[in-house]
């Protein structure tokens, strides 16, 4: 029994994939995410600490405020060292947590692509 290559060809003329062909590039998209899974793990680790330092950091500035208002009935210095430096670390906080998140964001739109054109050259 002969098997006809012309089925495999699409309209547009680029070869399609045959079962064989498309069991592997389905078991090498498995592996792939599972690497990728892998691999970002630390990544969304790191975040989510951050967020929880973040959080931790609202509730230092909220103490601070609270204390500082309770000592000075009339007005509030927000010049304070202290709370500077507490408004300082939560805006530290906030642009790495938004940093690492487009890296991330792009790292997988990278590593998506290079997987595309992995596939197209094994199909050419």
């Amino acid at each position: 029994m002969e098997i006809n290559n012309q089925s495999r060809v699409s309209q547009a003329g680029v070869p399609g994939l045959g079962p064989f062909e498309l069991f592997l590039v389905g078991w090498k998209l498995i592996i792939s995410e599972l690497y990728w899974s892998l691999k970002s793990l630390c990544r969304f680790w790191e975040i989510r600490q951050l967020k929880k330092r973040l959080s931790l950091e609202n509730i230092r500035l909220a103490e601070l405020v609270r204390k500082k208002a309770a000592q000075n009935m009339r007005s509030l210095d927000l010049m304070n060292p202290e709370i500077d430096l507490a408004l300082g670390q939560l805006s530290l906080l906030k642009e790495e947590i938004d940093y690492l998140g487009k890296e991330m964001q792009a790292r997988r739109d990278v590593f998506v692509e290079n997987r595309r054109q992995s596939c197209l050259k094994t199909q050419a």
